[in-house]
């Protein structure tokens, strides 16, 4: 896949949404990011882990297969772990509605594939070199 195709897709996504009456479109996203990972959790023969980190390489491995960015995967304390994207091509900064929120929602649901009670989320960066720079936050759902 292509950067233009996965924009295309998400702009086809958000047209249908808004025509049916939604109107949290960045809820609506990360539900479809979730309703993806079941799919690409086989595309891509990822199976069962009890290793959160090895199963979040894999899925830093799998992003990098669908769309290009330059990304990292990070750990800041026993529990929490974050994905960087240095210049996503789905993220516009200062807008409400976030096209990362797919993302963001097929992480989540490969880990609760996995049975990883974890919620990810997004954090824009304030980087002036890399103005679309974000965080997927990705740590144990304290609502569980």
């Amino acid at each position: 896949m292509n950067n233009d195709f996965i924009l295309y897709l998400i702009s086809a996504h958000a047209q249908t949404l808004i025509k049916s009456g939604k109107t949290n479109l960045n809820l609506e996203f990360h539900k479809f990011g979730m309703s993806l990972a079941p799919k690409v959790l086989e595309m891509q023969e990822i199976y069962q882990t009890t290793d959160l980190f090895a199963l979040l390489k894999k899925l830093k491995a799998t992003l990098d297969q669908f769309f290009t960015s330059k990304r990292s995967l990070n750990q800041t304390d026993d529990k929490t772990y974050f994905f960087i994207e240095y210049d996503l091509y789905l993220n516009r900064p200062n807008r409400t509605t976030n096209g990362s929120q797919i993302i963001a929602g097929l992480i989540e649901g490969c880990l609760r594939i996995n049975r990883f009670d974890y919620k990810v989320t997004i954090k824009q960066a304030n980087d002036l070199k890399y103005p679309n720079k974000l965080y997927f936050v990705i740590r144990p759902d304290e609502q569980k």
